[in-house]
């Protein structure tokens, strides 16, 4: 039996298009989902069970076509669709540095034996409390 997911459909279904991206993919998946669910609804219509059951299936379809492509399918752009993050991985881009300010610059040795001791003082506090 071949499995043929009618993606324009799942769209539709969900208001988006392929375009969106993965994380609005995921937010109305999710909003769909709960709108469908039979523990966050009123009525017990069976229709609607079965529009879950192929709401889901499309879904895991979808995502397992985004993990093999690195795309929704139908997208035509498929930069589009990354995040930033996604893009600096894919790119190697590596991530911009932050200037030091001038102020913490001659402190050194100092400044990370304080750093280490607030560190140390938050780890017996919070050891304290949960003791007590």
């Amino acid at each position: 039996m071949i499995d043929k997911t009618d993606f324009s459909m799942l769209y539709r279904e969900l208001g988006v298009e392929p375009e969106a991206g993965i994380d609005a993919f995921h937010r109305a998946y999710r909003h769909s989902l709960r709108r469908l669910h039979p523990d966050t609804r009123n009525c017990h219509d069976d229709g609607e069970t079965v529009d879950l059951a192929w709401l889901v299936h499309d879904y895991r379809r979808a995502l397992a076509f985004h993990n093999a492509h690195g795309r929704l399918p139908g997208m035509r752009d498929p930069e589009v669709c990354r995040s930033p993050v996604e893009t600096q991985q894919r790119h190697h881009v590596p991530p911009p540095v932050l200037p030091v300010p001038e102020s913490l610059s001659g402190a050194g040795p100092l400044l990370r034996l304080m750093q280490i001791l607030v560190v140390v003082t938050m780890v017996v506090i919070g050891v304290g409390l949960l003791l007590s």
